[in-house]
């Protein structure tokens, strides 16, 4: 039986893990090398890796607001893929983060996808997050960087009802932490009715 566990990125670390950060995500989605360092270096942000033995196998990049963490990057290491380590480090990152009040996710939205094929890896995605616990919140108009989300969230020792009661002010204290006043303005986020969807 594999023996996984995980352990905190060190700055020393990023060199490495930008490389992938670069291949696995499009421009946009992740900070510059030098801010994405100063923000791990000062807590601001923080790497989370899934290993086994000597191996590393996936990473995560969270920021939080001392309750709710959300998870900004995650991805399995490309010659580790196809092995549910996504999922292991899902789980891993529930046992990671156990005493906060839950997980947040950004799913970008299938129903804006330019393609079919684009469109079936976000319905996929967002399959992969709620076979981990995670529900979808609906009911919110949601844009980080330009980009509309959907946003989804994991209840751990919170229950999702007051997670969604409290989503617009998580949203906004998390990049406020991680990207000071200056950049708050490239958020955007309203409620627009309705009641919040079951897993």
């Amino acid at each position: 039986m594999s023996n996984y566990g995980v352990r905190a990125m060190n700055p020393s670390d990023l060199g490495i893990y930008y490389q992938y950060i670069k291949r696995d995500f499009p421009v946009g989605e992740y900070a510059p090398y030098d801010i994405l360092l100063q923000q791990l270096r000062d807590g601001r942000q923080r790497g989370v890796i899934l290993y086994e033995g000597d191996q590393d196998l996936a990473y995560a990049i969270c920021s939080g607001n001392n309750e709710f963490v959300l998870i900004g990057l995650l991805a399995v290491l490309p010659q580790k893929r196809g092995q549910g380590l996504g999922s292991k480090l899902l789980a891993a990152l529930q046992r990671y983060y156990a005493d906060w009040a839950g997980l947040i996710v950004e799913v970008e939205r299938p129903e804006l996808a330019r393609s079919e094929k684009e469109q079936r890896t976000r319905e996929d995605r967002l399959q992969f997050y709620r076979q981990a616990g995670f529900y979808l919140i609906p009911d919110i108009e949601y844009i980080i960087w330009g980009v509309p989300m959907h946003l989804m969230a994991c209840p751990l020792q919170m229950d999702i009802d007051n997670i969604f009661a409290r989503i617009e002010t998580t949203m906004y204290d998390i990049y406020l932490k991680q990207s000071g006043s200056q950049y708050i303005h490239n958020l955007m986020i309203k409620r627009i009715g309705g009641n919040q969807e079951g897993n």
